[in-house]
């Protein structure tokens, strides 16, 4: 059973695309390590991942001010969390990696509000 949603990426693009260079929060210290559990990361193209986390978050208001669905997301099923992260030939591995840190943070316990992000 799918318990909670821990959050989804709020990010600054340069434009619309997954291939612009993009700012991903990061998680406070506190969140931003290996998260000790199981961990099943769902690597999916761009479009995917933001269709299928669309679904499932809620849309959310960009720190810029508009609404706009998360590109990634996050949550627990009892110890075992998922994550959802874009990947594939349209996004830099850098940003899947960014993308995966970030939704580790929220595996963690990092709040959907970001708190203490950086």
């Amino acid at each position: 059973m799918r318990s909670v949603i821990f959050g989804s990426v709020f990010l600054f693009a340069l434009c619309g695309s997954a291939s612009a260079d993009m700012y991903i929060m990061q998680p406070s210290p506190q969140y931003d390590h290996p998260y000790r559990g199981p961990l099943i990361e769902h690597a999916l193209p761009w479009r995917d991942a933001r269709a299928l986390c669309g679904q499932m978050v809620p849309k959310i208001a960009s720190l810029s001010g508009y609404v706009k669905r998360p590109d990634a997301c996050a949550w627990r099923a009892g110890h075992v969390c998922h994550i959802v992260v874009p990947a594939g030939r349209d996004v830099p591995a850098h940003e899947t990696a960014a993308y995966r840190r970030h939704e580790i943070g929220h595996c963690n316990g990092w709040s959907a509000n970001h708190s203490g992000g950086r």
